[in-house]
């Protein structure tokens, strides 16, 4: 599967299109994104350089197996992942004229720690995500996320668009991690 870079998805921003809406059930319709006529997987950066800052999540602290994770990214990277909701708010617009006040960011800018990326992340199952070593060898998720050090590939799959939010669906496809932090003796 090829990846687009963030470099690349910048300088052809011009390049990204939604398909038609489609209802996906629920009360709530999705418009997939395209770059360059194929489906949008987003490599976020060249090496390890982002980190987990506390374990994935699912929603009622459930055990499941699709959880919410959550990066901090760096400043550029925050910027072209707002350029990209810009784009989607100025596209869906006039057919959603509260889009500013029901957009739901994927992002949130450094205030006083880093700036965060939220995705969903498939641990298990037949949808599960690739996980890779080091040495880009295949290995098993890993089992303690907090300060890990990652990069990863998001498939932007689309847009949700629901009664009361709109946003992106990001979802991790592939995530290369290094060896977790060392525990720091606190005496």
């Amino acid at each position: 599967m090829a990846h687009t870079t963030v470099s690349q998805l910048l300088e052809g921003i011009d390049d990204l299109s939604l398909s038609s809406p489609y209802d996906a059930g629920k009360g709530m319709r999705v418009q997939a994104i395209r770059f360059r006529g194929a489906p949008l997987h987003l490599k976020l950066s060249d090496d390890n350089d982002l980190t987990v800052p506390f374990e994935p999540s699912s929603w009622g602290g459930g055990s499941e197996t699709r959880k919410s994770v959550v990066f901090n990214i760096p400043q550029p990277l925050f910027e072209a992942l707002a350029e990209l909701e810009d784009w989607c708010r100025q596209v869906l617009e006039d057919d959603h004229p509260a889009i500013q006040a029901t957009w739901t960011s994927s992002i949130k800018p450094a205030e006083r720690y880093s700036a965060t990326l939220k995705a969903k992340i498939n641990i298990a199952g037949p949808r599960q995500a690739r996980f890779y070593d080091e040495a880009a060898q295949p290995t098993e998720p890993p089992a303690s996320w907090k300060g890990l050090r990652v990069n990863v590939v998001v498939h932007v799959r689309g847009v949700y668009i629901q009664k009361q939010a709109i946003g992106l669906m990001l979802e991790v496809t592939d995530l290369r991690y290094g060896k977790p932090p060392e525990p720091v003796c606190p005496f």
